[in-house]
């Protein structure tokens, strides 16, 4: 496994930061966003459909699920992204405190395990990101 990771990461050797792939995966989730785009493009029905589906899974009513959805579609990218570097600056946390539901970006289990300097890192990181031209 050593050596598989060693030549994984090769092209990054000697870069103050990394977050992709294996590694920012388990720090940084967005498969959630999926259905946060579907509502900011105006594919209302088909994203209610989908949460109705996730909470019929669970056995619980949709109503709080769609309310998160609807929040993070307001919210964007960009807030997403700020939410997520204020909740690292913070300080430790659980992923209950975290957890913000379908969002572009949503803290994974890898985050709680940070130290301060990788929090703080991250967060930089996120701010940075919010920043760039891309869809809200």
């Amino acid at each position: 496994m050593y050596a598989m990771d060693a030549a994984y990461l090769r092209p990054v050797r000697g870069l103050p930061l990394h977050l992709t792939g294996h590694g920012g995966d388990i720090v940084l989730d967005a498969t959630s966003a999926c259905w946060v785009r579907l509502l900011q493009d105006g594919r209302r029905r088909e994203a209610h459909r989908q949460a109705v589906a996730y909470a019929r899974l669970r056995t619980t009513a949709p109503g709080p699920y769609w309310k998160v959805l609807e929040n993070a579609a307001a919210l964007g990218r960009a807030g997403s992204l700020e939410r997520a570097a204020k909740v690292l600056e913070r300080g430790p946390f659980t992923l209950r405190s975290a957890a913000f539901g379908w969002s572009w970006c949503r803290l994974g289990a890898g985050a709680s395990w940070l130290t301060g300097s990788g929090r703080h890192q991250v967060a930089l990181q996120l701010r940075q990101d919010a920043g760039d031209q891309q869809p809200q």
